[in-house]
């Protein structure tokens, strides 16, 4: 039998983000041809294997095979060109299914794997950097090689051509009190880049119109509309199918005919839902990742009072959901099939007869502020930081007036 030969071909993009002006905005670029740019005063550099310029590394590569069991060094860091700001630092690796990652040692004392998704050919590492990363600072490298599957044959390799594409993201540490919500943002406005701008709506007919093309669709008026459409487990107002935005700016979606157990306000698959109220629903956000589009749920300046559950989420596909100064009222609960959540600066209440949390998917609360009297019943890990229990600061001492059962869940950073 004979060996084939692959030869390994390393795409490398790079993506920098800053926030400037009076309100937050974000930008981003790329310049593939030496993976360098500045944004304001962010700037980073890619080394690979400590090559200042990329390309070199890329011509170096050009033309190598690789065979079954051989290993190519391709050793990722990151290098702070700021002017003068830290920056919160991200890498995207992507490695198609022939190729083991050898990763560098001791790594993970630098950078947390912040998700792993698969699909038939490749694994999509996201690692964030654990620390800002000051002016002129190099990091550790987190990726230090790859090796081609030793089981490999011709019969079983995808395609003679083999990529591995590395983006690395930053954005200034100014302006947000912990990395999670500086990626939030960086995640949220990368939604938004994507879609072409926004699109005025006034009624529940041009809301879907826009959602369907994975819009981002701006409410002028509060809207009413009708549980008309299904969530896959019973009926809700508005699908969020395709991924896109729902920007209320500041007016309300009611359903007041979502009264079922399984009904909704919104049924969202991914994407983000923003500056919205939500007053009537028996679950207000049902988090249901059965579609063809499923990613990540964004919540940013959403109220939720009225609805039974406020957020649930059934049948996940680990995508995860981040909620940034938002306002639940009820019973928020979601299972494990959510992957992890993660809530900044939100609030949590009564509403509905209800003042109770159960999240079985594990879970981070940051400057987060619990109404008096809320419970929450942990059935994953849960980490509180900066929380606060009707003002008055959580704290290891008093964290089982707040966590009732299941305290062994919880921890108070």
């Amino acid at each position: 039998m004979k060996t084939k030969i692959i030869a390994l071909c390393l795409v490398l993009g790079l993506l920098a983000v800053a926030v400037v002006g009076g309100t937050m905005a974000y930008f981003t670029d790329a310049d593939n041809a030496d993976n360098e740019f500045t944004v304001g005063t962010i700037g980073i550099t890619l080394l690979e294997d400590g090559y200042e310029d990329t390309s070199k590394y890329q011509d170096w590569l050009d033309g190598r095979t690789i065979l079954p069991s051989e290993t190519i060094t391709k050793a990722v860091t990151v290098r702070n060109d700021s002017t003068t700001d830290d920056a919160y630092v991200r890498v995207t690796i992507t490695v198609p299914k022939e190729l083991i990652p050898n990763w560098a040692e001791n790594y993970k004392n630098s950078w947390d794997v912040i998700s792993t998704n698969q699909d038939d050919n490749n694994t999509v590492y996201v690692l964030g950097y654990k620390t800002p990363l000051a002016h002129g600072k190099v990091t550790p490298a987190c990726l230090a090689s790859v090796t081609m599957d030793k089981y490999l044959n011709q019969t079983n390799v995808a395609s003679s051509t083999l990529k591995v594409p590395v983006k690395v993201e930053a954005i200034q540490t100014v302006g947000f009190d912990t990395r999670e919500a500086a990626f939030a943002a960086l995640d949220a406005q990368n939604i938004v880049d994507n879609l072409g701008g926004a699109q005025n709506v006034a009624d529940g007919d041009a809301l879907k119109d826009v959602l369907d093309a994975g819009g981002y669709a701006v409410l002028t008026d509060d809207v009413t509309e009708d549980a008309d459409e299904s969530n896959a487990y019973g009926k809700t107002g508005v699908n969020q199918t395709n991924g896109g935005v729902i920007d209320g700016d500041g007016n309300t979606l009611s359903v007041p005919d979502a009264t079922a157990t399984w009904d909704s306000a919104i049924n969202t698959t991914g994407g983000t839902i923003k500056n919205l109220t939500i007053d009537a629903g028996f679950r207000g956000i049902f988090i249901n990742h059965n579609s063809t589009n499923a990613s990540r749920v964004y919540l940013e300046n959403v109220i939720i009072d009225g609805p039974t559950y406020t957020i649930s989420c059934d049948q996940g596909t680990n995508n995860g959901l981040t909620a940034t100064d938002c306002t639940f009222n009820g019973w928020t609960s979601y299972a494990a099939t959510l992957g992890d959540a993660e809530f900044i600066n939100c609030k949590f209440g009564a509403g509905a007869g209800y003042n109770f949390s159960r999240p079985y998917a594990p879970t981070a609360y940051v400057g987060c502020d619990f109404a008096t009297g809320h419970v929450i019943d942990p059935r994953a890990a849960v980490t509180f930081e900066n929380c606060t229990i009707n003002g008055v600061p959580l704290t290891a001492d008093n964290l089982s007036t707040l966590v009732t059962s299941n305290i062994a869940n919880a921890t108070v950073k």
